[in-house]
């Protein structure tokens, strides 16, 4: 199934920053799976000016209703019936607020919503957050825009911390330059506005660092700007990406050390360095820096993801579009219904196959932990996600899908692994040598050779897709083992049993031991 086809509706989700705005148009369907049909982004740079006075200009402004005129343009020509527009720091600081949403109203026919620093810093985290693949463990969020900085602790669904600073890249320029000043900065200058950051966050910071988190991620794009720069200069001090490009403390020092003496027009000129911000670059490096000196954070994950993606999955579950699942799953699914996948036959398989990983697992013939067993689950719903593409090879069009369709939530070489469950499910048996999985750890390599078991013999009893075959368990006889099926309809599973035993062959081979059939 294409974009936008058997879409319930489409909705667009536009962000209007201090300094940028950002416009997501998505088609959404009835069971949550979306389609991104346009993500972009301008600068407008409203805030310019603004601090001082706290009025906004006339020329930031209009500059802010052209783009927004065309973001509403395209959102029409898209065929959306929802809008959400949001107005962040310098819209809500500004003493003629209400002439600028107005003039929007009027001139570019939107509905523009002021929301609070609390609202900008959780719908940031439910943006990010509902990115990656949290467990049970507690991140900090950084996101700096134009005209604050929002700080945020929490989970994957729930946050315990929210706070909006009034620090941003354009309201650390107007305070400490004159306008349109390009020159250098001196490194007291630098220290200065340092010291101005850690003055408006002492509070939160002081709560920060009494806080227990375990992962860091920054957001906007001051930090992926930062973090390109970072890499264009100081390559030798790049980690490895594990969640997204890291940006570490040091790799930032040294950046700020070589951006500060130079002009606006020389910074430009530095790979990394964008015309928008080639001014704001060293006060958004000032914000960072100090954030991450006082929490002692020798590294951040940069991430892409926004408020935008935040008012996407506040929208989905405000109309009921998606469940309460964990991002995982919640994309795996989406992933599969667009594909148009038997979402019941792969339920049935994921139960079978988990069936035989928990069974197996109390008889001690592997310890491959709940992690293992979480990508199998996912893998066994997707294990036919290539039949829209052909049925001959539709395991190897699936592993192409699984490994390349950004599934949210997962590492690399998470998707390797269920990439590869997808592949060998029927076919050709694993090799260490086929380059498939010659990139995994030996646990990765584990998991695939012993899961790829479980996966093609639940694949194995629900030949038919009649569901005949409802239970599968491993339990001792004697010096062998049984597996023990229960049956909906014990006069019609010839053709499952069949191919069990033919898997027999497989299992003794990678478990060492042989089993009986035993229909209950």
């Amino acid at each position: 199934m294409g974009p936008g086809e058997g879409s319930d509706r489409r909705a667009a989700f536009i962000d209007l920053g201090t300094n940028s705005a950002r416009v997501l148009v998505v088609s959404l369907r009835n069971d949550g799976v979306f389609h991104v049909l346009s993500d972009q982004k301008e600068s407008v740079r409203l805030g310019e000016g603004e601090f001082k006075t706290n009025m906004l200009t006339s020329d930031a402004m209009d500059r802010a209703i052209l783009v927004l005129s065309r973001f509403t343009q395209l959102a029409r020509s898209l065929g959306v019936s929802d809008v959400m527009a949001v107005a962040t720091s310098a819209t809500r600081d500004a003493e003629n607020a209400d002439v600028f949403i107005n003039r929007v109203k009027k001139e570019a026919g939107l509905d523009l919503k002021i929301i609070s620093g609390l609202e900008e810093a959780r719908l940031i985290h439910l943006g990010v957050a509902r990115g990656y693949h949290l467990g049970n463990d507690e991140a900090l969020f950084i996101d700096i825009g134009g005209g604050s900085t929002e700080l945020i602790l929490g989970g994957q669904n729930d946050f315990s911390f929210l706070d909006s600073l009034k620090a941003g890249t354009i309201r650390l320029y107007n305070d400490f330059f004159p306008s349109d000043y390009v020159g250098p900065v001196s490194r007291e200058l630098y220290r200065d506005m340092k010291r101005y950051v850690r003055g408006r966050g002492v509070r939160s910071l002081k709560h920060i660092r009494s806080s227990q988190f375990k992962r860091v991620f920054a957001s906007s794009g001051t930090a992926r700007h930062l973090q390109e720069i970072a890499s264009g200069l100081f390559p030798d001090l790049i980690d490895v990406p594990v969640d997204g490009p890291v940006l570490s403390l040091d790799a930032l020092r040294k950046v700020s050390r070589v951006l500060c003496p130079m002009s606006a027009d020389e910074r430009e000129k530095v790979k990394g360095v964008s015309s928008r911000r080639k001014d704001i670059i060293i006060t958004g490096a000032a914000i960072m820096e100090t954030v991450m000196e006082e929490l002692s954070l020798d590294r951040v994950t940069v991430t892409d993801r926004s408020l935008r993606n935040g008012m996407l999955e506040d929208y989905l579950v405000k109309h009921g579009l998606i469940e309460g699942l964990s991002i995982r799953e919640e994309s795996v699914l989406r992933l599969g219904r667009s594909c148009g996948f038997d979402e019941r036959h792969g339920r049935h398989i994921s139960k079978l196959a988990l069936d035989l990983f928990d069974s197996s697992g109390k008889l001690g013939l592997h310890d491959l932990g709940i992690g293992a067993r979480e990508l199998l689950y996912y893998a066994s719903l997707l294990h036919d996600i290539g039949m829209f593409l052909s049925f001959s090879d539709h395991h190897h069009h699936g592993a192409y899908i699984v490994r390349n369709a950004q599934l949210l939530g997962f590492t690399d070489m998470e998707l390797q692994i269920m990439s590869s469950l997808v592949n060998y499910h029927r076919g050709k048996r694993p090799k260490k040598s086929d380059p498939m999985i010659s990139g995994l750890d030996g646990w990765g390599i584990a998991v695939v050779r012993k899961c790829g078991v479980f996966l093609r013999m639940a694949e194995s009893m629900d030949r038919s897709h009649r569901s005949i075959i409802e239970g599968a368990i491993f339990e001792n006889e004697g010096k062998r083992i049984r597996l023990s099926l229960s049956l909906r309809e014990p006069e019609e599973w010839e053709l499952e049993r069949w191919a069990v035993e033919r898997d027999m062959t497989d299992f003794k081979k990678i478990f060492g031991r042989t089993f009986s059939l035993l229909a209950v």
